[in-house]
């Protein structure tokens, strides 16, 4: 048997972490029924189809994908107004009965000037006057697409269906702390739980006990970590892929209302945010990674190693919200913890007030420097532990 082998079942058959692995999974459970269950997309179709309505993704599809133009607009804005209208003939709107697409309202919310909250009002006032809800008779302003101040690129911006992707991205940052505390708590075992069991004058008076096992020890580490962020990552897009329609991955990030990065400055669609958001969140875990080895090497006990890699996981997120301007507070975005939210640590790379003013800059930075100090403290494991003694 190989040392990595060795080390690996050590884990793997670990009773505690066999426990935490279950754990996870049945907590993995409940982000996706609240994220995406009662999510208030999956929410509102739930009712429309108790109602007796149908969802609108279809439509979605044929007739509002496409190049976001004032043209697209206005269509989309015409179809609410129309099904608005309709609905309050019949009363709907009014006794609360009528269908609620996120869609439209979000749309609404961004382009009509009114907002979508005195819709309502405003043509039910002009239903009781007699008139009809025809365009000429609506007075209706909206917001250019221009002037919402979207990015703009050598061609037009993609729109499609977006709804289900902030719902996605939302999950993904839940996931992303599940898998990080997942991380501390294995990793925090793989030097210290020899330490407290005191094997390691054994181990180390062994040929390769103090040279092959401690790489070994790293190489588990790191293999742990990739493993369980992939597993999360595919076995959320599954049940996303199952739950929702996934075609408005193809639009741009910056359509996307839900999300307002309306000047996000990378031509970039949902997939390739979502593929930018994976590498970023992987660099970070497996910082997290040898964080947590590293303190593993140092404490005595595993509880004591986890106890304190978990305080320097989260010890960023509290920072930052104690220091909120300077370049202190910059700094600790570099940190994974503020990486569960995709949105959040896509404005600030792309804020002109970040470190840098380009957002491949600031990215590069944060990559760069995460894994730098991931290379620097598996060789300072390597190196200490090589020279152990017992004390």
């Amino acid at each position: 048997m190989s040392l990595f082998s060795y080390e690996w079942s050590k884990i793997i058959k670990n009773k505690t972490v066999i426990g935490a692995l279950v754990v996870s999974l049945i907590i993995s459970g409940g982000i996706f029924f609240i994220g995406y269950n009662y999510s208030q997309n999956h929410m509102s179709q739930t009712s429309n189809s108790e109602k007796g309505y149908s969802t609108i993704d279809n439509k979605i599809n044929m007739e509002y994908t496409g190049d976001l133009t004032d043209g697209m607009v206005k269509k989309i804005v015409n179809d609410y107004v129309k099904l608005t209208s309709e609905e309050l003939k019949d009363k709907g709107f009014a006794s609360g009965e009528g269908p609620f697409y996120l869609f439209y309202w979000e749309v609404a919310q961004t382009f009509l000037k009114m907002g979508p909250e005195n819709l309502s009002t405003y043509l039910n006032e002009l239903l009781n006057s007699g008139k009809e809800v025809t365009e000429s008779n609506l007075n209706l302003e909206l917001n250019s697409v221009d002037s919402i101040g979207f990015k703009t690129f050598h061609h037009p911006l993609k729109f499609g269906n977006y709804i289900p992707w902030s719902d996605f991205f939302r999950v993904i940052g839940n996931l992303f702390i599940l898998c990080n505390l997942l991380v501390v708590f294995i990793c925090s075992l793989l030097f210290s739980n020899d330490t407290s069991t005191q094997i390691n004058q054994l181990l180390f008076s062994t040929k390769l006990g103090r040279t092959k096992l401690n790489i070994a020890k790293i190489g588990v580490g790191n293999l742990i970590s990739v493993l369980l962020f992939f597993f999360f990552q595919i076995l959320n897009f599954v049940v996303f892929s199952a739950m929702f329609d996934i075609n408005g991955g193809s639009s741009n990030i910056q359509t996307n209302l839900s999300m307002n990065l309306f000047h996000f400055p990378m031509d970039w669609n949902h997939w390739q945010v979502y593929a930018f958001i994976v590498g970023l969140q992987l660099t970070g875990l497996l910082f997290t990674a040898s964080i947590t080895t590293f303190v593993s090497s140092m404490a005595k006990s595993p509880m004591a190693a986890f106890s304190i890699s978990l305080g320097l996981f989260f010890l960023p997120y509290f920072l930052k919200e104690l220091i909120k301007t300077g370049i202190v507070n910059e700094l600790l975005y570099l940190f994974p913890m503020n990486f569960a939210s995709p949105n959040q640590i896509l404005s600030i790379l792309s804020s002109d007030n970040f470190i840098f003013n380009s957002f491949l800059e600031n990215s590069a930075l944060i990559i760069i420097s995460l894994l730098v100090v991931k290379i620097i403290a598996e060789g300072m494991i390597y190196l200490r532990m090589k020279a152990w003694r017992y004390a």
